[in-house]
Parts: structure tokens; C-alpha cells; sequence
């Protein structure tokens, strides 16, 4: 039996931070600061960006479905996996990249969305076995 209030509060934390992650990410390559040029005009050109974007959009997800794993113990993978595949269907909804012209970004991000939804899971269920196993004396 699925514990859907469980998958639904995993995948509010994972839309919740990936929106904050994005509107911070934002502000610093756009905001020049002290100087006439910002940030995101001098890292133009390269895969800097891409790669900032894939790593934390990817451990966004891994931690939206560690805290849907706390929830459920003994059954954090399946409910990890049900937090990944709608982080997933969000990312394909909202433009993410399906069609002829696919970056590599888009497509690795896309593949890698389970994946590391699963990695959560795996994280909460070793979170739950080392904090809820019996004292040693």
C-alpha cells in the first residue's frame, strides 16, 4: 500500500527547493554586483551553468524523496520511485525536453531523475536502520 501524503510531501519538497534553487541561482548570475559585468556574461560559453544545474536539480530530487523515505519505513525505495517518476513527468510537462533537439544536459537530467530519486530512498533507509537500531551497551 502506497502512503500517497507521503509521496505528496516528498515531491512539494523537491518542487519547493528546485524552485528556490533556481530563483537563487537567478539573482546570482544576473545581479552585476560592484561590477559592470554579470556574472552569467562571464562564464558565457561554457558548460559551467549546465552542470550547477544538473547536479543540484538532481540532488533536489534525491532529497525530496529522502524525506517521502522517512516517512515510510521499510519501504523507501517504492516510495522514492514514486517521487522520482513524478519529478520526473514535471520536468517533461514543463518543457524539459522531449523532441528532435535535446542537449545533452536535458536528456542526462531526464535519465537521471529515478535514479537519483532512488539514491534518496536508499540514503532514508540507511538514515532509518544506523538511528533506529538498539543502543550497544
Amino acid at each position: 500500500m502506497l502512503n500517497y501524503r507521503a509521496i505528496a510531501r516528498g515531491f512539494l519538497v523537491d518542487m519547493t527547493t528546485t524552485c528556490l534553487f533556481a530563483a537563487t541561482l537567478s539573482v546570482i548570475l544576473i545581479d552585476p554586483g560592484s561590477s559592470s559585468i554579470s556574472l552569467a556574461e562571464r562564464i558565457y560559453g561554457t558548460n559551467i551553468i549546465d552542470w550547477v544545474c544538473l547536479v543540484g536539480g538532481l540532488s533536489l530530487t534525491a532529497l525530496g524523496a529522502f524525506v517521502c523515505g522517512r516517512m515510510v519505513p521499510g519501504r523507501e525505495l517504492t516510495h522514492a520511485s514514486a517521487v522520482g517518476c513524478l519529478s520526473l513527468m514535471a520536468a517533461i510537462f514543463a518543457g524539459g525536453g522531449v523532441g528532435p533537439h535535446v542537449d545533452w544536459f536535458t536528456f542526462t537530467g531526464l535519465v537521471l531523475t529515478v535514479p537519483a530519486a532512488q539514491w534518496g530512498g536508499v540514503l532514508a533507509g540507511l538514515y532509518t536502520a544506523v538511528t533506529d537500531a538498539p543502543a550497544a551497551d
